[in-house]
């Protein structure tokens, strides 16, 4: 906001959908927020999806009336048809609104094939996993769904033979490596971080929980050989504008690929814009620069013209 200004932006807080007036008709839209400012069909320029959620999703922990979640409900349905609506016009830019849908992490894992190695994976419920004499493997969560008013599964070594099989398990096997390696793809242009995984190892093997207690500084990473290649033809397959990928560089040099989060957070890793993910991202969801669509083909109603 501060680099495009306030009035190049009009942003709709799903979860606090009473602040604002929303009218569509046959002939467009009109949306209105509590400082006045107005959107139309006519001035809007693009559209940027960053994970919009109701109030039930952000807040697993409060109740809410059945009468609540209904107005919410409808609330939701109708912005996501005003965003299908512009897509259909060629106004919704860089991510792709409910990829994570279409190309899941076993997509994902099976559109690397050739291109990257993975870890050995498995999901199952009702099948217990086979006891193997040495074998670590990890436990992850598909979701990140919350399991209680604030515990998560985040990615955590276990015995793959003593998980309850009355629970759906998603278990890959444990990647000893040295670096933990994001990459933010805008269209093509590569923006790769590391976090040393020997600063945090002795307390967990997923980063993110040591980031919820102390300020993780991840640093430029230098991407070695044919990557960053590979990256661009992996995205192409997943026909994807945007993605945050995420890696393990072991020991010997080799990377591992883990997965894509087609609406991966990006902001933490340049907040002063000094490693060039912040003004790249800007200049595609800029309204004064000319749109790049996400691709025809996704298009939600390309079959009729608007």
């Amino acid at each position: 906001m501060s680099r495009l200004g306030s009035d190049a932006v009009f942003r709709f807080n799903v979860d606090l959908w009473r602040d604002y007036s929303i009218d569509i008709d046959a002939c467009g839209f009109t949306l209105a927020n509590p400082a006045g400012r107005t959107v139309t069909e006519e001035t809007l320029a693009k559209v940027y999806w960053r994970k919009p959620q109701v109030s039930a999703d952000l807040y697993p922990e409060k109740s809410f009336s059945k009468e609540e979640q209904y107005f919410q409900g409808e609330i939701w349905y109708a912005l996501r048809e005003l965003v299908n609506l512009q897509w259909a016009l060629g106004k919704v830019v860089l991510v792709e609104p409910g990829a994570e849908s279409r190309v899941g992490k076993l997509v994902q894992l099976r559109a690397s094939e050739g291109l990257f190695e993975t870890p050995a994976w498995r999901f199952a419920r009702g099948v217990q996993f086979p006891a193997t004499a040495g074998a670590v493997s990890v436990a992850k969560s598909f979701t990140l769904g919350r399991v209680g008013a604030a515990k998560a599964l985040y990615a955590t070594k276990v015995d793959a033979s003593k998980l309850d099989a009355a629970a759906p398990w998603f278990v890959t096997e444990y990647v000893p490596a040295i670096l933990d390696v994001t990459v933010v793809f805008v269209r093509g242009a590569l923006f790769a971080f590391e976090f040393p995984r020997a600063l945090f190892l002795d307390k967990a093997i997923d980063w993110r929980l040591v980031a919820l207690e102390e300020d993780v500084n991840w640093r430029p990473h230098e991407m070695q050989g044919e990557f960053g290649d590979k990256i661009r033809q992996l995205m192409g397959r997943l026909t994807l504008d945007y993605g945050r990928l995420d890696f393990l560089l072991t020991d010997s040099g080799k990377y591992v690929f883990l997965e894509v989060n087609p609406n991966g957070e990006w902001g933490w890793l340049d907040k002063a814009g000094a490693h060039g993910v912040l003004n790249r991202i800007l200049d595609e969801v800029s309204p004064d620069t000319s749109p790049h669509p996400l691709p025809a083909a996704l298009r939600p109603i390309s079959a009729f013209s608007l």
